[in-house]
């Protein structure tokens, strides 16, 4: 007796030919590099600058540039400005690449009345300045609920930077390391906010983004800092004087970046 053969019904092949045809999940990159982050195209264009052998790498449907500084491999994180634009992509960037290291780099509003124009600044602590509660005495700061991946839940009020990546920043000639920084997701262009931020969290310098890319960090335990210029004074003449300052600043900014990367000792 001959076996039975079965027709595999049409809907069945049509399936199998379906999945076939679905790439596989991507690998995530194995080589190590330190992740170099900006929010506008200005600060990613300073940063390209200083790399050598640069090309275009896409992982996650999303274009990178990658390349070196000396020895090192990092890879360009176009963050977008604001703090869930920051979060998304630098998770997008952790997930698909082998990062070593994170590093914000760009511009930021003054707040220490002796900060100049342009004067270099790597705060060693930065603090979500959004995070709290609105009440009719006005805002309150609240610790943020950290939920680390597959961890126990932490209450933080801020995230300090890497002390190694700090040591190396305040001896760059150039580099005004050390107070508080502030982040969130407003352009402070008012004397009034200013002066309130100030009064509450005595920070030096304000951004969009380093409080989020150092939560980002935390959650993926990178070593992080960041490093701004100051572009404005975060008062009432802070629109006009960042469209004057963005690209003198994202330059002096990304110069001290690619010499922190220079000097950072090579993993063993």
């Amino acid at each position: 007796m001959k076996p039975r053969r079965f027709a595999m019904p049409l809907f069945f092949v049509v399936m199998l030919a379906l999945l076939a045809s679905v790439p596989g999940p991507q690998g995530k990159d194995a080589t190590p590099r330190v992740g170099l982050a900006g929010a506008f195209g200005a600060e990613l264009d300073a940063l390209r600058e200083g790399l050598s052998l640069t090309r275009t790498v896409t992982a996650g449907g999303t274009d990178y540039t990658v390349g070196r500084v000396g020895d090192r491999e990092v890879v360009l994180i176009h963050a977008g400005p604001g703090m869930v634009n920051a979060a998304a992509r630098i998770q997008h960037a952790a997930d698909h690449f082998t990062l070593t290291h994170l590093i914000f780099s760009g511009v930021a509003g003054g707040l220490d009345p002796d900060l100049p124009l342009g004067a270099v600044v790597v705060p060693e602590r930065w603090i979500n300045h959004q995070f709290g509660a609105v009440t009719d005495d006005g805002f309150a700061p609240m610790p943020l609920d950290i939920r680390p991946f597959g961890g126990t839940p932490v209450a933080l009020t801020g995230f300090d930077v890497d002390a190694a990546l700090f040591e190396i920043a305040g001896n760059l000639s150039g580099v005004d390391a050390g107070g508080v920084g502030v982040s969130g997701d407003v352009f402070i262009n008012s004397a009034a906010e200013r002066q309130r931020l100030s009064d509450q969290f005595g920070p030096r310098i304000v951004d969009m983004e380093s409080a989020a890319a150092g939560q980002v960090a935390y959650l993926n335990d990178l070593p992080f800092i960041a490093v701004r210029a100051v572009s404005d004074y975060a008062g009432d003449e802070a629109l006009a004087q960042i469209t004057a300052s963005v690209n003198e600043g994202a330059r002096a900014a990304a110069r001290m970046v690619i010499e922190m990367v220079g000097r950072m000792p090579q993993a063993e």
